[in-house]
């Protein structure tokens, strides 16, 4: 006999106007240009993506891997734990059975040269039928020990039971010497392993210790219920962690396209794309990363400002006039739309000037822009032209449309009252309005206007000249 203890398992579209056409001789065409652009940016992405999921996944692996292992390990634990409970409750509800049922001392008697383990008056060696039946109920393998020698068991090899082998010296220590109960959570007899629970057996006096009953529960059995009641739980545990990348991995996806995105659009504004539009889908987004590009939108327009805007009076400068011309000018060639220019000047501005201070003329020239903006057609096109002067773009519309609105415009500008520091400074308007034709240049079309404007000057200022 072996009995050995085991280890335990431990810019808004309507503002934008395209630049004038490039000499593309050896040049390389648009849509390879922002090919490459798409190929670097998603290896960009890609790379964030990768980045980003790993950072993600390789926490949550870890922390499911530690969950998993200390999960399992607490589990082993506390089945070994009511393992040892019911293997303890059997042990002293077989002791109390057999109390019952055959009282009397514990003994060995010799009988024909054979030693004869009894109880009271009862021979139990004879008697098997009980703890076969109590092994049969429980599953337990239980064995009567007199001293270190196994004197009656339901344990077997070869179809005979195993009396007459030893226990294991240290059990005896254990459990006889040291006369308290032992719980193993591995142990071997006939090269099997088992659980087993040993309780000392006192004899009357309960002070001397006869032996011992033990009570054992095969290992592979234990184990096989162990892992079927793990199983399970790590399936959830791993179809969690599953779960939980897919999620990551579309989070991160969503976060790194985002961004992608809101970086493209910026690199474009920093090269001075001020057309560039923001993903419509990323300007919604209710989050952080929606509220950055909702203001990278507005850096943009505010930059689109900067470049087209007068400062003083808030209209479009002479660049983007220029530009705005020269569509305008394609258009009706290309789609037959007619246009008109005019060029209107503040008459005797140098005199405001002169007399009340450049504080003032800038007043008046706030004043009658206000009045350009507010007074003229949505499709007409204020530009501060250069110091007094104002260029109007009309699309979509004739001179005699135009003009008819221009009317309206000088009127206007003749009965606004503007006052500087207790001085009332009233100023009129000389307009020069011409029908477009894309069959002229530009230039000669706002030199005409120009003509007609010198034409009102010399005619008495104040008027509108066709």
């Amino acid at each position: 006999m072996g009995d050995t203890q085991i280890r335990e398992v431990d810019l808004k579209e309507a503002d934008q106007i395209p630049e004038r056409d490039l000499n593309t001789k050896g040049a390389v065409p648009a849509r390879t240009v922002e090919r490459k652009e798409d190929q670097d940016d998603e290896k960009v992405a890609n790379s964030l993506r990768n980045r980003a999921l790993f950072m993600t996944i390789l926490p949550l692996v870890l922390l499911t891997l530690v969950i998993s292992i200390v999960g399992a390990n607490l589990f082993t634990v506390a089945f070994q734990r009511q393992i040892r409970r019911e293997l303890k409750s059997t042990a002293e509800q077989l002791l109390i059975l057999y109390e019952e049922k055959y009282p009397g001392e514990y003994a060995m008697w010799e009988q024909d040269n054979t030693y004869v383990f009894v109880k009271g008056e009862n021979i139990l060696s004879a008697h098997h039928d009980l703890l076969e039946l109590y092994q049969m109920t429980t599953g337990y393998e239980i064995s009567f020990f007199y001293k270190d020698l196994r004197v009656l068991t339901t344990l077997r090899s070869d179809g005979a039971t195993i009396e007459g082998t030893g226990a294991h010296a240290k059990i005896v220590y254990d459990v006889q010497e040291n006369q308290r109960d032992a719980f193993y959570t591995t142990i071997s007899i006939n090269d099997k392993l088992y659980y087993a629970y040993y309780k000392p057996i006192f004899e009357q006096d309960h002070e001397t210790v006869f032996g011992m009953v033990g009570v054992a529960r095969d290992a592979e059995d234990v184990k096989a219920t162990v892992r079927a009641l793990l199983v399970p739980i790590l399936v959830v545990a791993v179809v969690a962690l599953l779960v939980a990348i897919l999620i990551s991995a579309i989070f991160s996806h969503d976060l790194i396209t985002t961004l992608t995105r809101i970086e493209r659009f910026l690199e474009k504004v920093a090269k001075g794309n001020l057309s560039a539009k923001m993903d419509e889908k990323v300007r919604k987004r209710k989050d952080e990363l929606g509220k950055i590009s909702r203001e990278a939108v507005s850096m943009e327009e505010s930059l689109q400002e900067l470049i087209d805007k007068d400062v003083l009076t808030g209209l479009f400068n002479r660049r983007y006039g220029n530009l705005k011309l020269e569509k305008v000018w394609k258009k009706a060639r290309n789609e037959g739309t007619e246009f008109s220019i005019g060029i209107a000047d503040i008459d005797f501005f140098k005199k405001v000037n002169d007399t009340y201070g450049h504080e003032c003329g800038d007043l008046i020239l706030r004043t009658v822009a206000d009045i350009l903006k507010t007074k003229l057609p949505a499709g007409c096109t204020p530009v501060r032209w250069g110091g007094e002067e104002f260029l109007l773009i009309f699309e979509n519309m004739g001179a005699e449309e135009a003009e008819e609105y221009l009317q309206h415009l000088i009127k206007v500008v003749e009965e606004t009252d503007t006052w500087y520091e207790d001085h009332l400074v009233k100023v009129t308007l000389t307009v020069g309005i011409t029908e477009g034709d894309y069959k002229r240049s530009i230039d000669d079309v706002v030199s005409e206007a120009d003509e007609l404007l010198y034409q009102g000057k010399q005619g008495g200022r104040n008027r509108v000249v066709r």
